[in-house]
Order: C-alpha cells, then structure tokens, then sequence
C-alpha cells in the first residue's frame, strides 16, 4: 500500500567509519556441492545471476525488545516501506523478545496478535529472544508456520517433528549484485516458557563451522544476536580468534539488555559494529555499509527517534485496531460488592474454567486475584492486571482415591479446590484442570514434583485455556450477546442490570 512520504525524523547520532573486513570478490570460490538437485540449481542460479557490482549503498534497519509495545509499529513499518522503495537495497530485521510485558490487548492473544503484526510489518529476517517462548514451544511454532514469519535460527536444538517450517540457519538476499548473508543467533539462554522442549548452541560454537560456508556464498555477512552487549562483545573477539586474519561478521545487530547505542560500537579486535537500538519501538536502528564493488569501504550508523509526527503504515495499523477493538480494555468485566471475600473471585474463575474446559475439578493459587479486586466496577483491564497469568495442566485421574489424595495436598500448598460438578459414574475418570503454569516462567520445582506424582499418565496430560484467555472469551461473549456483566454480591456470584453500572 503506498504511503506518504514520512517526515524525516531527527538524527540521534551518526557516526563514519572505514571497513576494510570484507575480502576481495574477485577469484573466490564458491562451493555449492553441499547442495544437491533442486537446491544445488537455485542457489547456482541465484549466484550466477549476480552482475558485477560497482558501489552499491546497502541500508540495514533493525529494531529489538518490542515486548509487545505497538504504539510506534505502524510508524515503524511506514518509514522502513518508504525506504525499501526509494531504495530497494535496504533490509529490516528484528532482534528477538517481541512478547511480554506490552499491549494487554495483545498479550490475550498468546502471541498470535505480535507474531502476526510483525509479519505484516515487512521485516526480512528476525529471531527469538529469551522471552519467544512464552506460551509453550507448540505454540510459537504454530504462529510462525501460520503467519510466515520470516525466522532465522542457527543455534537452536529443536526437538523432533516440532520445528517452524521455515527457520534456516541464514538467509541470503541479492541487492544489485551485493550479496547479504543474515545469521540468526537467538538467545544462547530460554526462559520465562512453559516447557523445556527447546535448547539452544553458543553461538560461536555454531559460527565456527558455518561462517566458512556463508562467506563463500556472502559478500556481507550480519548477525543478528539477543545476548546483550557484553555477550555481544564477547561473541566478536571469540570470532577475532576462531578467524585470525579472514573475515567473519560485518555486523552485529542485538539486542536483549534494551540499550540504544548513542554511539555505535566498533570491535576493535575483529573490526566488526555492533548496533543495538533500545526497545519497545522507540527508536530504529540504521546502518549504511558502502560495497566498492570488492569490498566493505565505509560504514554509517545512527538512532532514528520514531515520533508521533512520522505517518503509519495502513496495514499495520488496521491489524492493531482490530485486536484492540477485539478486547476493548475498557469493558466492564465485573462488579464487586462491598465486603466481598477474596475467594468468591477464584470461585468465579473456576466456574468459567470447568465450563471452558469440561472438567470437574478446578485448581487456581488463593492468590490468584492479587491485589484483590475493590468494590465497584471492575474494568477488563483492571481484572487482567491483578490476575495471575496462569496456563492449566488438565487431565483426567481414573483412581478417586489417589486424587482426593493428590488434592488434599495441593489445598496445604495454597491451592483453592473447586468441584464444580459431580463426578462421572463409577469408574469414570474425573476431570481436572490445575492452574499452575505461568505463562512468564518455567513450571517452578514444587509443581514438577507435583506433577510427578498425578494420579494420571503424562499421555493424559494437555495444556488448555490459559486464565487471561478465559477472562477475555468470557467479557467478548457477553458483549456480543449484550448481557450485564457478572456482579459478586455477597458469597454469591450474580448479574445485575446493566443500567445499574457506570457506563464503559
């Protein structure tokens, strides 16, 4: 969609430097028997279609720890579009942490509304951070498949028949003849995740053996990393020596510890820049590499200031509107009685929960609602921020005995125990759903212990509506079918008339 021309923000810092890291093209061999049939064609194709580049200016943009802060996407995704067609040699990268913290709107959706936002946004190439795993790794690899996301990844270990179908090691783009390698370093370390099912390289052990066959191929090689500036550092002088006298990496664009570089950092041992440009979208990061037709000759950095004068990307912004409008914040969600004890909320998730997921027995943490929530209305928002935002293990126990066991002593640990409908008939397995994953960090020890000892198979076991997608599904329904919201009165949970609340 074409977009007006932006308002060209001001300079933060700009900062010249000359490269001599790049080798000579002339006379390189490039080996492509590694390749066979199909492959070994399109990547002869792709080399043998290159003309003889004179000086080319390459544009690289990248931002990094968006954590779900969309307000400056749209702008973002307008001012690179604008760019690539004032200058199709231009790339755009991400590096990593995309999810947390952010747009609550977006955060509901359990990556889907960042991963698919992002995916219009027109980046080339992007990797995940230590918080990319969130929701579980099944998940993550459903939404890249689902949205294309265009991911590069050369250092994780992903288990066996769960790996996004796209996710080279790197991936080469042909800008008038230059050719540009992007290596994708994710976070050497994973947390705050669901399951342990993804490990991960360092990545100077992975660049060891790959940098060789990438410069055969590349003229300019970038590594995108989120490990933070001193691992960036390190990372470079491993290479200086893992490649004394050759050539490794152009450019580190990275991410992790949100800084933006008011000036941009030369490696001295390795002759490499490192661009890192803060985060939640508030700046872009821009480095011109000038190729004389045989080598890198100068180098450009600087920080771009996104402002709210910069047009936005229509695009985008029709993607951010929907989802915010999909879970208006404002809605009122609930309304809280004076004198209200702190567990007729769970109880009240706990209906919602068994209903959801047809289960039986509902488990949530007595703190699940903290702080607790005050008398009166009570916004979507506000419920979403006081409750925890938990994922359920639901399965289903065939021995009552060793349940009412199992649950008797998960009540001595801080767990409110709801049946919340009779059990099946003799012999029938009962159904339960334990709100004990966080969606921010691993399963903590005392609840893998717990769940060795389930009175249930690990076949049995799945994962299911998470408490913030129960919350939202339950506030989405009432607004289509125009009900009042629930009220908790008393011990009870009601509804009341919907002229009886404050308007949203």
């Amino acid at each position: 969609v074409p977009v007006s021309t932006p308002v060209e923000p001001n300079v933060m810092t700009t900062h010249n430097c000359t490269a001599q890291q790049s080798p000579p093209r002339d006379g390189r061999k490039r080996r492509t028997t590694r390749l066979g049939g199909p492959l070994a064609l399109a990547l002869a194709a792709f080399l043998g279609s290159r003309a003889p580049a004179q000086r080319v200016e390459v544009t690289l943009y990248n931002t990094g720890d968006l954590h779900e802060q969309t307000n400056n996407l749209p702008r973002i995704a307008a001012f690179v579009r604008q760019r690539k067609e004032e200058n199709p040699n231009t790339l755009f990268f991400d590096c990593g942490d995309i999810i947390n913290r952010g747009d609550l709107a977006y955060q509901i959706t359990r990556g889907e509304a960042m991963i698919r936002t992002l995916a219009a946004c027109g980046y080339d190439a992007c990797i995940i951070g230590n918080h990319g795993l969130s929701f579980g790794t099944e998940r993550t690899v459903e939404l890249m498949n689902r949205f294309d996301y265009p991911l590069v990844d050369a250092n994780s270990m992903w288990p066996k028949g769960l790996r996004p179908v796209a996710a080279p090691p790197y991936r080469l783009f042909s800008l008038q003849g230059v050719v540009v390698a992007v290596i994708g370093g994710c976070s050497e370390h994973v947390n705050h995740h669901t399951d342990a099912l993804l490990q991960r390289r360092r990545i100077p052990d992975v660049l060891r053996d790959l940098l060789p066959e990438v410069r055969r191929q590349a003229d300019i090689v970038v590594l995108l990393t989120h490990v933070g500036t001193e691992r960036d550092l390190a990372i470079a002088s491993e290479l200086a020596a893992l490649f004394p006298g050759r050539p490794s990496v152009d450019v580190i664009f990275g991410a992790h510890d949100h800084l933006a570089y008011k000036e941009p950092r030369i490696h001295e041992e390795s002759n490499i820049l490192i661009q890192h440009s803060g985060d939640h979208g508030r700046w872009l990061g821009e480095v011109v590499l000038t190729w004389d037709g045989k080598r890198v000759t100068a180098r450009r950095a600087r920080l771009l200031p996104i402002t709210k004068a910069m047009p936005e990307d229509p695009k985008v912004l029709a993607l951010r509107t929907a989802y915010r409008q999909h879970s208006p914040m404002t809605q009122i969600a609930l309304h809280v009685g004076d004198q209200v004890p702190p567990t007729l909320g769970a109880d009240w998730l706990a209906e919602r929960a068994a209903a959801a997921l047809n289960c039986q027995v509902v488990l949530l943490p007595d703190n699940v609602l903290h702080p607790p929530l005050q008398p009166g209305p009570v916004s979507l928002e506000t419920l979403l921020r006081s409750l925890r935002r938990l994922e359920p293990i639901c399965f289903a126990a065939p021995d009552p005995e060793g349940l009412d066991a199992w649950l008797q002593q998960r009540a001595t640990e801080g767990y409110r125990v709801r049946r919340c409908a009779p059990s099946g008939a003799a012999g029938e397995p009962t159904t339960v759903a334990w709100y004990c994953a966080a969606a921010d960090a691993l399963t903590p020890p005392e609840v893998s212990a717990a769940l060795g000892a389930l009175p249930a198979s690990d076949a049995q076991r799945q994962l299911g509506q998470s408490l913030w997608q129960l919350v939202n599904a339950v506030c989405q329904d009432a607004r289509a079918a125009g009900s009042p919201p629930a009220a908790l009165v008393g011990n009870s949970v009601e509804t009341i008339p919907a002229k009886a609340l404050p308007e949203d």
